[in-house]
């Protein structure tokens, strides 16, 4: 019941600010559509308080004089106001007598198409996952950790609250939305449940904001019911980028995509009807934006300045949870976009219009301005060179079949075959004018991403340096417009069929019971595909199958959520970092030298540990390096494989470590023993 109201405490945290404020702001806006931007608006509103709680801001409220202690990033500062500001946001929206959005009628079939997506997405993960149990693998360790220094220091700075991860004292920026939002439900206790629990409400926000795209973008109403409860059997996201990836960050700002897409096609829709109404311009048919359903949005100026500043705080509140996020965006609108300005341009050229040729030349401009810096910038260029291994056979096979390393059970392979006929089929369908064209660009985009991404060493990288040519976080990415394409595949195959037979002369319910058997083997073969899923999370989060790439087993956690009780509140504990020694920060609430895998920013101090520890009683410094570390206590186990190489290999300085007189037994968990430091003189 515990997690229970973790959860509902999340969820209505991440929505009722946001939503509350864009009623008050566009009370016309559908419900859908504001619910699924809400998260991301709320982000936006975090930031603003983040940069006043944080001691470390220069906007910081203590330095008022008024209660210092006081405004600081924790519960009992951040919660009274957030409700505040509900109220206030809601009494806003009620004084311009608008209603609020809480009496609504009900769609049960997308409401119904929506839990389906959630419950599948969900599912593998509440049968499977004990979430006391952190996720072992390198980025999880990392987050953790940043969740319990945010704890510790209740300094939530809007770009550099995780400064004290790296340990060489510097400012160092890191995207901390997602911690500066899951802090506030840590308790007092372990980060790692409210950590595990954010994988559920990211799960939630990618299927309210399907719902909310599909229901704005012109395909019928039954191929965006499909897609929506396709979106939550998918491999790449969620179940690969939030369940084993387990890159929160960055699975956030995939997760706030549908509907920040979906937010901006409202902006560009309204904004092209404005220039048509003050301008008397058409929009030619085959235009994006004729493949957007009405609005109901007044025409005014005000109306359109009000849509573009609501889109600009959530696209500020969404980057900051993760850059990513902007690129993501680029990358699905781009081909609408260009499509858009080369039709005008090409009727201002024919319609010698010139007013029209100066406008959209200056927006071709623009565009390829931002394309410039957000891809040439140092930053993007940094990342685009990391050594990722490629290979060109599955640089062609991972756009078309996108899909992460999970156990290829018959179920996995069925599935991926359905996806791919149906892909081929929502191509077919889009040429019949079932769904607009762009959606086939945007796709197309992604996939070429994807496919840059996998292969070997190549100037091109360029191109996929803000996703850190990592294909796993491109083709999270590539799973919205494919699951769209799907959804339309599964339709028209649908109606073909359907037709198909009337031309037989097969009797109405004859073509009911074969849609009934078309959509129940779909749903047949998305279930049974979940024990890769099933697998995946095992492999993850269940202490004792997570091989190689693993640090501790159930003995071995059993061992650090004792040391909670066991061990003096300033212990300080020295180990490496792959053995589970990371987590007596985020499990006990004990500080460790090296709460990060990382090697390659540590202070001299610990990098010598990092590689010389093993030379105590012969190297003075080692013990000059422990007393300005404060080190208490040691964590060890013989040496194993990480990742298939040897972790003596990795972090030479912990295996070999004198034992006798330096250190005495305390407690000892399978093949790991926690040691107390006794000082330099044995």
């Amino acid at each position: 019941m515990q997690l229970v109201a973790i959860f509902l405490a999340m969820l209505a945290f991440s929505v009722l600010p946001g939503f509350t404020l864009i009623r008050a702001l566009i009370p016309r806006l559908s419900k859908k559509l504001t619910l699924a931007v809400s998260p991301a608006l709320t982000f936006f509103l975090l930031l603003v308080l983040a940069a006043l709680f944080s001691p470390s801001s220069s906007l910081w409220l203590g330095k008022l004089g008024f209660f210092p202690d006081y405004w600081r990033w924790k519960p009992a500062t951040v919660f009274p106001l957030i409700t505040l500001l509900s109220v206030i946001f809601a009494t806003l929206a009620t004084w311009r007598r608008r209603n609020i959005g809480f009496n609504i009628s009900w769609d049960f079939p997308l409401l119904g198409a929506g839990l389906g997506g959630i419950v599948a997405g969900i599912a593998p993960m509440l049968a499977t996952v004990n979430f006391y149990n952190p996720a072992q693998r390198w980025d999880p360790s990392f987050h953790y950790n940043a969740l319990s220094l945010l704890r510790r220091t209740q300094d939530a700075h809007p770009l550099y609250a995780l400064s004290g991860m790296y340990g060489d004292g510097a400012k160092r920026y890191y995207p901390d939305g997602w911690h500066v939002f899951t802090v506030l439900f840590t308790g007092s206790k372990s980060v790692v449940p409210a950590a595990n629990l954010t994988f559920v409400l990211l799960v939630c926000w990618w299927i309210i904001g399907i719902c909310a795209l599909v229901s704005l973008i012109g395909i019928s109403r039954r191929a965006g019911l499909l897609v929506t409860v396709l979106s939550g059997f998918t491999f790449c996201f969620p179940a690969d980028s939030l369940a084993r990836y387990v890159q929160w960050p960055n699975g956030t700002g995939l997760a706030l995509v549908p509907g920040t897409t979906a937010l901006i096609l409202v902006l560009g829709q309204m904004l092209l009807s404005y220039l048509r109404k003050v301008a008397g311009s058409s929009l030619p048919s085959e235009s994006a934006a004729t493949y957007l359903k009405p609005l109901g949005l007044p025409l005014k100026l005000s109306s359109l300045l009000t849509v573009f500043f609501v889109c600009c705080f959530v696209g500020i509140g969404a980057v900051w949870v993760h850059p990513a996020i902007f690129f993501n965006l680029l990358a699905l609108l781009f081909p609408p976009l260009t499509a858009l300005i080369i039709t005008h341009l090409w009727q201002a050229v024919r319609g010698r219009k010139l007013p029209s040729l100066a406008g959209w030349l200056g927006a071709c401009l623009g565009t390829l301005i931002v394309l410039e810096v957000a891809f040439l910038n140092p930053s993007s260029l940094a990342t685009a060179l990391f050594d990722r291994k490629g290979d060109l056979l599955l640089s062609f096979v991972r756009p078309l079949f996108p899909a992460p390393f999970f156990y290829q059970s018959v179920p996995f392979i069925l599935f991926m075959g359905l996806m791919t006929v149906l892909f081929i089929f929502g191509i077919v369908a889009i040429f019949n004018g079932q769904a607009p064209k762009w959606l086939l660009g945007s796709w197309a985009v992604c996939a070429f991403l994807v496919m840059v991404s996998s292969l070997p060493p190549t100037e091109l990288k360029v191109l996929t340096g803000p996703w850190y040519s990592d294909p796993r976080r491109l083709m999270a990415l590539l799973q919205l417009p494919l699951n769209v394409l799907v959804g339309v595949g599964l339709d028209f195959f649908i109606v073909s069929g359907s037709r198909f037979l009337k031309s037989r002369g097969v009797s109405s319910k004859g073509r009911k019971v074969g849609l009934v058997t078309v959509l129940s083997l779909s749903l047949i073969i998305s279930i049974s595909a979940s024990d890769s899923r099933l697998w995946a999370l095992q492999s993850v989060f269940n202490p004792n199958q997570t091989g190689t790439d693993g640090f501790a087993n159930s003995a071995e956690l059993a061992l650090i959520n004792r040391s909670a009780a066991t061990l003096p509140k300033d212990a300080v504990i020295l180990g490496d970092p792959s053995i589970g020694t990371v987590y007596f920060d985020s499990i006990a609430g004990r500080k460790v030298v090296f709460p990060a895998l990382s090697k390659s920013v540590w202070d001299s101090k610990r990098s010598r540990l990092f590689y010389h520890l093993n030379d105590l009683g012969k190297d003075p410094q080692i013990c000059q390096a422990l007393n300005h570390l404060k080190v208490t206590h040691f964590y060890t186990r013989p040496d194993s494989k990480f990742r298939e190489v040897s972790r003596s290999f990795e972090w030479p300085g912990f295996y070999g470590v004198p034992i006798d007189g330096y250190f005495t037994e305390v407690d000892r968990g399978g093949r790991a023993v926690l040691y107390r430091f006794n000082g330099c003189n044995p």
